[in-house]
Order: C-alpha cells, then structure tokens, then sequence
C-alpha cells in the first residue's frame, strides 16, 4: 500500500499578482526567506532554469512530477540523512515542500547552483564527553567542568583553534557536506604538561572521519563504536 504524501503550500499573493511571471531572483529571496527561520544545518542548491516535468523522489519512496513551471531549489541538511526540496511556482510564487531521504536528493549536481553556503567559520563548540554508539552513555573526559578546557573555535570553515588542557592546539579539517565524511588534523601547538585525557582527545579528534549535528550539537566518530559530543557555544 502506498503512503501518503504530504505537501505543503503556502500563498504569497501579497507578493507577487497573480499573473506575473516570478523571475529567478524574487524565487531565491522566497527560498532564502523560507528557510530563514530553519535552525537546522543547511546548504540551499538551485536548479539552474525554470523546471517543467522535474520528478522528486519523496521521503517515501513515491515519485512526483511537477505539471507546471517553477523555480526548483534542494536543501541538503548538514548531518543527516534527509533533505527536502522547495517547489516556487513560476506563475505566482506559492511555495511546495518535498521532504526526501539524501539518496533520493540530485545526482545531477552540476546543473545546480549554490545559492545558500552553510560554514562553521565563527562558530565555537565545547566538548561534552565520548558518547557509546550502542548505549547511548556520555563519558566526560577529565578534567570535567573546567571552562575552556575541550574547545574548538573555527576561523574558517576548514581551521580552527582550541585548547587541550593545558595545552594550545591548532587544527585543520576537510569536509564533504554530501556525504558527512571529514578529515582532521590536530596539533599541540604548546610545550606544557599533558595531563589528565588531553592526549586522549588529541588522538580521538585526528581518528575522526564522519560528522553529524543534532539539535545545535556536533558528533565526531572516531571509530564505529564511539564519538565525540560537541555542544554550539557563543565562540
């Protein structure tokens, strides 16, 4: 049996008449201001020209195809594994959601333009703990609830800086957004004792290969088993 689809629609006939032709500018402020208000971690693509006959695959597996003009744009959630795609129609700017599982996203990225890039560049996070993937448990490292201890701070999207324990660290990172997988290199950019898990962390945070946000946390794998839980700070 198939399962349903729910669209959304929302009317912007304040902005646009009824009978003018939206251009692609006034559908990228649309798609822009809808998802301003979105707290989630986002890129926003736009499909290059006006689309008639696109087919969306949809989050459950049904296949949809779009009977009349519009502007098309994806959104591809930072972390998870699902995304959505924004339907502006062409004619008078009403708006259609289409939320889709990543593999049912674009394969075509080339005809696609970036409109919205998301970055981590002045954004700062604070080590809550090694989490067990099975069970769900946080470990802090030591020492817990020293301030500035376990922090990262990115001034850029692929650097940033932090601290161990007693020790300054600088880093370095590539990321691919598509497919979550992110590489990290780490160093200790001080001479002072290392003590208590900062070792630890070092060696953890240059293991990391894959990424994912929740609810303004970031989580680290740095095996299968484990990864690092990181909370958004003011940085």
């Amino acid at each position: 049996m198939k399962k349903p689809i729910f669209l959304l629609f929302v009317p912007l006939v304040s902005l646009f008449s009824l009978s003018a032709q939206v251009t692609q500018e006034q559908a990228d402020q649309i798609a822009i201001e809808r998802m301003s208000n979105d707290a989630s971690f986002y890129i926003l693509y736009a499909k290059a020209d006006v689309q008639t006959g696109f087919e969306i695959t949809t989050f459950f597996g049904e296949t949809i195809e779009l009977e009349y003009p519009a502007w098309v744009y994806y959104v591809n959630f930072i972390g998870t594994t699902h995304g959505k795609y924004l339907i502006v129609k062409e004619n008078n700017g009403n708006v259609m959601e289409v939320n889709t599982k990543n593999d049912a996203g674009p394969d075509d990225w080339e005809d696609w333009r970036l409109l919205l890039e998301f970055t981590l560049k002045d954004t700062g996070w604070k080590l809550e703990g090694v989490v067990d993937v099975e069970t769900g448990i946080l470990t802090p490292l030591e020492p817990n609830g020293w301030g500035d201890v376990y922090k990262l701070i990115f001034d850029t999207d692929t650097t940033f800086f932090g601290r161990g324990v007693l020790n300054l660290l600088g880093g370095k990172c590539e990321i691919d957004y598509r497919t979550n997988n992110i590489n990290v290199l780490v160093i200790i950019l001080t001479d002072a004792n290392n003590i208590f898990d900062e070792l630890l962390y070092v060696k953890y945070l240059n293991s990391v290969y894959y990424f994912s946000f929740q609810d303004n946390k970031l989580m680290l794998f740095f095996n299968e088993l484990n990864y690092l839980l990181f909370k958004l700070i003011e940085s």
